[in-house]
């Protein structure tokens, strides 16, 4: 069952073939004994399929992970996958910055160490060198040796000042790299959000754009596959008439409109919180966010402005996750070159 398909493809088929083997599984039976032995004779051969698909499957799934571990270890992230290793990525590029700064630091108390030693046996042999010229000389120079002994005291503390200032500079030019860890984690946590509500928001732009063409006949959309695909309504209305009909059963394709409308409304409530942050909604939390978006009983230019709106916070959504995509494709995989594949799967758990 080798092929030279992709693999989302390749998969993609083979579940294809899975179904229709369960589908033929499940027929009702029939009267006819010919019948039940050609279906038979096709059930063995359907479950033999299905059971090559699945172990095909597992297979395919075996090697994408391995083709996962391969590119974490050669940095390659492009080639990976699964958005939770996207994640890990930037985790382990801040991890490598967090050991860049330490390392800085101690070659820093180092390299003072080194200049405060120098300049402690440059005084010991000023010192000396200072004695033994006053062992020579004439009575008197108790002027020369305060003077001296000063010099030393001010080359010391303008050394230490020195040092300070340096200290104090390097510390404005690194803490933003502090920051940027913490802006790093925050883009995983934020790019794991909008991938996991990336599909319900595309669908979600889709719909409202179907519905938007029903209450404004200018604005051209396809409603093949949209929440309203199927009902017959050219232009819609939606205001305080609609609202009391709404009780009645739905006969017309008006009534189905508005059911579709109202239903709708809630999935967009709840895109609407997904963008904003909000992982678990309440109950309470999606019906006030309803509450604030297009809906049965209000004016159809309303609700088409209303909308407008929605689709607009959809899209900014999506803009701002493929900046975010971009903004850390290029993520450092020093370390993971040095994981091994057990570290990197429990690192993703």
């Amino acid at each position: 069952m080798v092929s030279g398909l992709p693999y989302d493809q390749e998969r993609a088929q083979l579940m294809r073939r899975m179904r229709m083997a369960q589908l033929l599984g499940s027929q009702q039976p029939t009267n006819s004994p010919l019948v039940e032995v050609i279906r038979g004779i096709g059930n063995v051969i359907a479950g033999t399929r299905g059971r090559k698909a699945e172990e095909r499957i597992s297979e395919l799934d075996a090697t994408q992970r391995q083709a996962d571990m391969a590119a974490i270890k050669s940095g390659d992230w492009q080639a990976v996958r699964d958005p939770r290793l996207q994640q890990l990525a930037v985790t382990l590029a801040g991890q490598d910055q967090s050991r860049q700064m330490e390392i800085l630091k101690l070659q820093l108390e180092q390299q003072r160490r080194a200049e405060d030693l120098a300049r402690d046996d440059a005084n010991r042999r000023d010192t000396q060198q200072f004695q033994e010229r006053m062992a020579e000389g004439a009575r008197g120079n108790q002027a020369a040796i305060a003077q001296m002994t000063q010099a030393a005291a001010n080359t010391r503390l303008a050394d230490s000042q020195n040092f300070q200032l340096q200290m104090e500079q390097w510390r404005k030019q690194n803490n933003p790299n502090l920051a940027q860890q913490e802006a790093i984690k925050k883009d995983a946590d934020r790019i794991v959000a909008l991938n996991e509500s990336e599909a319900g928001r595309l669908a979600a732009i889709r719909n409202a754009e179907a519905f938007l063409s029903k209450f404004d006949p200018s604005v051209k959309a396809d409603t093949k596959g949209t929440a309203i695909d199927g009902i017959d309504v050219d232009v819609a209305n939606s205001g305080a008439g609609r609202s009391f009909a709404s009780y009645l059963p739905t006969f017309t394709s008006q009534g189905q409109f508005d059911e579709a409308l109202d239903a709708f409304a809630e999935d967009a409530a709840r895109a609407r919180l997904s963008a904003r942050g909000e992982t678990r909604p309440t109950d309470s939390d999606v019906e006030g966010q309803k509450r604030a978006l297009f809906g049965v009983g209000k004016d159809e230019k309303v609700n088409a402005n209303l909308l407008r709106n929605f689709i607009e916070e959809q899209k900014a959504a999506q803009v701002e996750l493929e900046k975010l995509r971009k903004k850390n494709s290029g993520g450092s995989a020093a370390t993971a070159q040095e994981m091994s594949d057990d570290d990197l799967l429990k690192a993703l758990q």
